[in-house]
């Protein structure tokens, strides 16, 4: 299995923009979720999208085989330029008898994928 750990900065953006992104659903979340959306839709293959939490810092996790995890990957990075794609060991294996290891289903609350703030959470 083939795992890359992503980072999506955080991006700073105006009183003005924000509310216009919110109002008009442009957030990068929904961007995000929509292109997430449509990788799924092609996908011919499984591959895994999971929370990462690690040294304090949360990021997003993708395996499955090596060829559809980098098809997805450089479709991300094409639309996003800015996010930082990084191999990593996969983690699932490296266990210890010291190790917390939590699982759960959830639903959000809201439709943000990524922990992002609109204008109405201030």
């Amino acid at each position: 299995m083939y795992v890359v750990r992503l980072h999506i900065p955080r991006k700073t953006t105006s009183l003005e923009g924000a509310i216009y992104d919110t109002h008009f659903g442009s957030t990068p979340a929904n961007a995000f979720s929509a292109q997430l959306r449509d990788i799924a839709r092609g996908s011919y293959e499984p591959f895994s999208l999971e929370f990462y939490a690690t040294k304090n810092s949360v990021y997003i996790c993708m395996a499955g085989s090596e060829d559809r995890v980098r098809g997805i990957t450089s479709s991300i990075y094409g639309y996003q330029g800015d996010i930082e794609i990084q191999p990593i060991p996969d983690y699932t294996l490296e266990t210890s008898e010291t190790m917390l290891t939590g699982c759960a289903d959830l639903h959000l609350e809201l439709p943000d994928i990524y922990p992002l703030q609109n204008y109405k959470m201030f």
